[in-house]
C-alpha cells in the first residue's frame, strides 16, 4: 500500500495485483467458456446415443476432463495468491494505522472487514466472472434456438433487476448499521460489562436478521417471476418441437431447457453480488478513512 494513498478499494487491489492474478483470470475465462457447452454437450450426447451414436457421449466426457483441469488447477494457484496478498496488505493496513496512532479497537475491526474484500476477490469475484459469460453466453445460444424464448428470458431479467434495484438504498443503510456495529465490537468486549456486551451481541444480531430478510423478500419476488419464465420457455420448447413436422430432438429439447436454467441461475445471483459489492463499497470507505 503506497504511503501517499490511504484509498482502499477492490479497483486498487486488482490494479497493484494484475501480474499475480492474471493466470488465474485466464483459467476463470476458460471455466466459464468450457460451462457454457455443457447444454450443448449433453444435447448432442442424447441425441447420438439414440441413434446408436457414441460420438457425442466422448465429447462431453472431454468437456468434463477439460473443466476438472481448469477448476482445479484454478482453486490450487488461487489459495496461494490470494494467501500471499493478504498477509502483505493486511500487514501494511496494520502499519499504517499503528502510525497514524489510531484506536486499537478500530484497527482490529476494520482488519476484519478487509478479510471480506480478499475473499470477494477470490471467491466471489471469479464467480462473478463465470456467471457474466453464462448470461451473455446463454442469451445469445437461445436468440439463436429460438427468439420466443429469449425475449421471454430478457423480460424476466428486467423485472428482477427492477426488484432489487428498488432495495439498493435500504441495502446500503443496513450495511452501514452493522459495519457500524461491528467496529465497536473490541471496545464493548474490552469494557467487559454483561449487559454492554449481551446488547452489543444483540444488535448485531437485529441488523444481520434484517439484511437477511430484505434478501429473503427480494429472492422469494425474482424467484416467482424467473420460475415463470421456466415453466414458459419449457411449454415454448416442446410446443416448438412438436410443430416442426419432423423428428423430434429430444437432446435439443433438454439443451434449450438447461440454457434457461443456467439463465436464471445467473439472474438470480447477480443482484446477490451486488448486494455484496455495497457492502464492499462501505468496508472501503471505511479502510480508507484519515
Amino acid at each position: 500500500m503506497p504511503e501517499n494513498s490511504q484509498k482502499i478499494s477492490l479497483s486498487l487491489l486488482m490494479r497493484r495485483y494484475w501480474s499475480r492474478t492474471a493466470f488465474t483470470w485466464f483459467l476463470v475465462v476458460a471455466d466459464g467458456l468450457l460451462f457454457l457447452m455443457f447444454p450443448l454437450a449433453i444435447g448432442w450426447s442424447v441425441d447420438g446415443l439414440i441413434r446408436g451414436d457414441y460420438s457425442g457421449l466422448l465429447s462431453l466426457a472431454i468437456l468434463c476432463g477439460l473443466v476438472l483441469i481448469t477448476g482445479a488447477g484454478r482453486r490450487f494457484y488461487d489459495t496461494r495468491v490470494y494467501s500471499g496478498i493478504y498477509q502483505e496488505i493486511s500487514r501494511e493496513f496494520v502499519e499504517r494505522e499503528n502510525r497514524r496512532g489510531a484506536p486499537v479497537s478500530r484497527t482490529a475491526a476494520r482488519a476484519g472487514l478487509f478479510t471480506e474484500l480478499i475473499e470477494f476477490l477470490e471467491n466471489s469475484l471469479p464467480e462473478i466472472v463465470n456467471q457474466a459469460i453464462n448470461f451473455g453466453g446463454t442469451l445469445l445460444v437461445i436468440a439463436f434456438i429460438d427468439l420466443h424464448i429469449f425475449l421471454n428470458c430478457l423480460i424476466g431479467a428486467v423485472f428482477t433487476l427492477l426488484v432489487f434495484s428498488s432495495s439498493e438504498k435500504r441495502i446500503v443503510a443496513l450495511n452501514k448499521g452493522l459495519n457500524d456495529e461491528q467496529e465497536r465490537q473490541v471496545e464493548v468486549i474490552a469494557e467487559n460489562h454483561a449487559s454492554g456486551i449481551k446488547a452489543h451481541f444483540r444488535r448485531m444480531m437485529r441488523w444481520n436478521i434484517r439484511l437477511s430478510d430484505l434478501e429473503t423478500w427480494n429472492f422469494a419476488a425474482a424467484w416467482a417471476i424467473l420460475a415463470t419464465v421456466l415453466i414458459a420457455s419449457i411449454s415454448a420448447s416442446v410446443d416448438a418441437s412438436g410443430s416442426d413436422g419432423g423428428q423430434t430432438q429430444y437432446g435439443e429439447i433438454i439443451a434449450v431447457i438447461m440454457y434457461v436454467f443456467g439463465f436464471i441461475e445467473s439472474v438470480m445471483v447477480f443482484p446477490l453480488f451486488y448486494q455484496q459489492l455495497l457492502r464492499l463499497g462501505d468496508i472501503s470507505r471505511r479502510l480508507s478513512e484519515a
